[in-house]
């Protein structure tokens, strides 16, 4: 009986090259061999019909590691996360803001 061939082994990442928000639909997109968008498209779905992509997506967003960031604690990795959605909401803010001052 033969071994299975031993590649790489793929890491579930949040994506640094396939982000719009933070990069969780990108690096799922990825991970699965498939286009992001359609994993946008998914995820965009799930919400109107079901209600549940929003805090699906804040899940993985916080659980899942940055594709650039190194092997850390998983408590680390959280903490790290947390802060850059954070970061992440109050540029978006910040923009929203600027639109309706216009």
């Amino acid at each position: 009986m033969e071994n299975p061939p031993t590649g790489p082994r793929r890491r579930l990442r949040r994506s640094a090259q396939n982000r719009i928000l933070l990069g969780v639909c990108g690096g799922l997109g990825e991970y699965l061999d498939l286009d992001p968008t359609l994993v946008r498209l998914g995820f965009v779905a799930a919400t109107f019909f079901w209600g549940l992509s929003i805090p699906l997506y804040l899940i993985f967003a916080i659980i899942m590691p940055r594709e650039e960031q190194p092997v850390a604690e998983p408590r680390e990795v959280v903490k790290e996360n947390v802060q850059e959605i954070r970061t992440e909401v109050e540029r978006l803010l910040n923009r929203l803001a600027d639109i309706f001052r216009r």
